[in-house]
């Protein structure tokens, strides 16, 4: 069982955030609108992909996402979450 399975048997949906904060060489998951794990991220993501993959590994052999996304957005410039929040209950909006 992995552990965003394990989190969805636990909680139900999941809000899940994560913020590359380039100020404090960090990248940060929310969860639930919680700070749940921080680590040191110099990575520059403003390279150039060739393609990106949602619901799935780059290698496909871990498999794919067996449930739903909603709301999923990229922000490049601003980060919308800084703290812990109270996750969306409703459809987002424009930034």
């Amino acid at each position: 069982m992995t552990l965003v399975e394990h989190l969805v048997q636990q909680l139900g949906q999941l809000d899940i955030a994560f913020v590359r904060n380039y100020s404090g060489n960090s990248l940060i998951m929310y969860v639930n609108g919680i700070n749940s794990w921080e680590v040191t991220n110099t990575r520059d993501y403003d390279e150039l992909f060739t393609s990106a993959k949602i619901g799935s590994y780059a290698d496909s052999s871990y498999g794919y996402l067996q449930g739903f996304l909603s709301n999923f957005r990229i922000n490049k410039t601003t980060a919308l979450y800084t703290a812990d929040f109270i996750p969306p209950t409703r459809e987002l909006k424009k930034v």
